[in-house]
């Protein structure tokens, strides 16, 4: 039988409803400037008052940043496949690891869950990193943009109280019926924390894309730079025409302004088109790993 909402729940639940909506207006309405900056002519953008609706469309901001820009679509693909070899990478590593940590007989599982422990406290710093990674001639190649994501410490302890969540009957009877550990882990373990490894996924997903500093500290050359660092080199370089007063001077030709809308919009557009399909196992992945037994 539906109970009634007494007085007290519709006040509480407007006062939510209103809130979130604040709240939610207030993270998207920046990002809605920025998409209406980008199709804005410049002499709008650079009068300095604040563009709710595009007053004159203009497409000379995208236009400028694909045809006098050639290192865009090289970008764009090294950062999209960087984050899609990675993050494949990542939750191949860290859910086998989380299963082989879940298993109650592991030889020296405590000594190995000290080390990884230890690694989320401590790091080698920058200098050795490179100088390990000059050694063993990762510097200036592909796989330096996802070598950090390779494995997370966090995550992988995630995914491995999920797993230890599972009733153990149920691997248990696998077993019984002749399965091995891969088909248990591919066929019972993975499917049943869908939730979990989709949730884990989008955040290898998105460190993935949104580092910069990787390509830019293991990376001399432009072969391999991303949509990222990129972005930080045009926001650098429009900044570097302000002071100078080119960008004054040249404002009908390069609109600056423009482009960097631009480049935000385009930087963001892939991930955030990711994102709602992966919204259902976040928040799933999110609730259930926040209840307790």
């Amino acid at each position: 039988m539906k109970r009634r909402k007494s007085a007290g729940d519709i006040v509480f639940d407007s006062f939510n409803i209103i809130l979130l909506s604040a709240i939610g207006i207030s993270f998207l309405f920046p990002f809605y400037v920025v998409a209406i900056n980008s199709f804005t002519a410049e002499k709008f953008l650079t009068a300095g008052s604040l563009n709710v609706w595009p007053q004159e469309i203009s497409f000379q901001s995208y236009k400028v940043l694909f045809t006098a820009n050639d290192k865009l679509l090289n970008a764009f693909f090294v950062s999209i496949a960087s984050t899609l070899i990675g993050t494949l990478q990542g939750m191949a590593v860290i859910t086998l690891f989380g299963y082989a940590m879940a298993k109650e007989t592991f030889p020296f599982k405590k000594t190995i869950m000290v080390l990884v422990i230890f690694t989320m406290m401590f790091g080698g710093g920058l200098i050795p990193t490179y100088l390990v990674f000059q050694t063993l001639h990762l510097t200036n190649t592909f796989y330096v943009l996802m070598i950090f994501n390779a494995f997370n410490a966090s995550y992988m302890i995630f995914i491995r109280n999920y797993f230890m969540s599972i009733p153990k009957s149920l691997p248990e009877s696998a077993r019984l019926d002749g399965s091995g550990e891969y088909a248990i882990f591919l066929r019972i373990m993975l499917p049943l924390s869908k939730p979990m490894v989709a949730c884990m996924a989008l955040f290898t997903a998105v460190n993935i894309y949104n580092d910069w500093t990787t390509p830019l500290f293991y990376n001399s050359q432009d072969n391999w730079l991303t949509l990222q660092l990129l972005l930080k080199q045009v926001l650098t370089k429009i900044e570097a025409l302000s002071m100078d007063g080119m960008a004054i001077r040249t404002k009908d030709i390069l609109p600056a302004e423009g482009i960097k809308a631009a480049t935000v919009v385009v930087v963001l557009a892939p991930i955030m088109l990711v994102y709602p399909f992966l919204q259902k196992y976040f928040i799933t992945g999110v609730w259930t790993g926040a209840m307790k037994e």
